[in-house]
């Protein structure tokens, strides 16, 4: 079996910003929907896991981008499933344009139970998940230890925000992102979920410094995500 996934696609205006820039939160989805594609392929589409009472969950992503992407260019997207590292399934990503690559990723992603919201062993999984013997593009993104600061500005998570898991998608948190940057293409990006967030709560947006941002659930000041997120042209 082949243990990867190769696409072509060409970015469309729905999937870059103002200024015609490939946005976060559209590589993000991109990644995401690679993933439910090859893990259908693969034999593990969402429903299977439903039935078994268990569903994936994004723990950490990254990627870095070496050459910016515009509307109209043609993207080639490799994406493999690599080797098990403790409870959590990582899923590389590179992307290629007119054969030079020009960017990487990788996604954490770990099982969760869907009725307790608590991770699971990888060995509960119906059967076992091919994976693949290729190394990956980028090393597991590590903790982010983000000091306290005054918030730039509270979001409230909306309707809209929300996935088919009944929490804010990861995509989201990339545009919560990109809005304090004002513009400024964000090249290399780093986010850690780390709670769920839920309709209606309110999150405060911290920014200690210029590349580092975290989001504070106001009420029981509980951090939802922490990223790290660096500009260029």
């Amino acid at each position: 079996m082949d243990i990867q996934l190769i696409e072509d696609v060409t970015l469309s205006a729905t999937e870059v910003d103002a200024n015609g820039m490939w946005k976060p939160s559209a590589i993000l989805l991109h990644m995401q929907t690679g993933a439910d594609i090859h893990c259908t392929a693969l034999g593990f589409p969402r429903e299977r896991l439903v039935r078994a009472g268990m569903c994936w969950i994004l723990y950490r992503v990254a990627y870095q981008l070496y050459e910016k992407a515009t509307m109209g260019d043609q993207i080639r997207t490799t994406t493999w499933p690599g080797k098990l590292i403790g409870p959590i399934f990582p899923r590389y990503f590179s992307w290629e344009k007119e054969g030079r690559c020009i960017g990487e990723a990788i996604a954490a992603w770990v099982l969760i139970d869907i009725e307790k919201r608590r991770i699971l062993r990888p060995g509960m999984l119906p059967a076992p998940l091919p994976t693949s013997s290729r190394k990956g593009c980028l090393a597991l993104p590590g903790a982010l230890k983000i000091e306290r600061c005054a918030p730039r500005e509270i979001r409230r998570v909306r309707f809209t925000d929300l996935d088919i898991n009944g929490h804010m998608n990861n995509a989201r948190y990339a545009d919560w992102i990109s809005d304090l940057y004002d513009g400024r293409p964000i090249k290399s990006l780093q986010v850690n979920y780390l709670s769920e967030a839920l309709q209606g709560e309110d999150i405060a947006l911290e920014c200690p410094t210029p590349d580092l941002v975290a989001g504070i659930r106001r009420g029981d000041d509980k951090v939802i995500f922490e990223a790290r997120a660096l500009t260029g042209s």
